[in-house]
């Protein structure tokens, strides 16, 4: 078997030899870049996968924060019923006589 291979070895030495220097260069250029073919597109896979992972992550976030926004709107979010409150109360006050003592008619319109 190593007959074999040194023989094949042999003879590819004795072609290698007949070709132009130019026919070589190419040759080894050729073999060069697909030697680093490989790694680039694992490379370049891995970059797409992380990629695919953040945007993946935005997307949840954006889903979680919609639903958030929604939660605090049925709810009124912090705050929201005291100033409503303060319209609604005045909103029944003004339509008061201002001489009744629940009735703070110094307070300017809201709206």
């Amino acid at each position: 078997m190593l007959q074999t291979l040194n023989s094949k070895l042999q003879a590819l030495n004795k072609w290698w030899q007949t070709l132009s220097p130019g026919m070589q260069q190419a040759i080894i250029k050729t073999m060069m870049i697909a030697a680093a073919i490989g790694p680039l597109l694992i490379g370049v896979a891995k970059i797409g996968s992380a990629i695919g992972t953040i945007a993946g992550g935005i997307g949840n976030m954006i889903t979680i924060g919609s639903k958030m926004a929604a939660v605090f709107s049925n709810v009124g979010g912090m705050g929201g019923h005291h100033g409503q409150g303060d319209r609604i109360s005045y909103k029944s006050c003004r339509h008061r006589d201002s001489r009744d003592p629940g009735c703070d008619s110094s307070r300017s319109s809201p709206l």
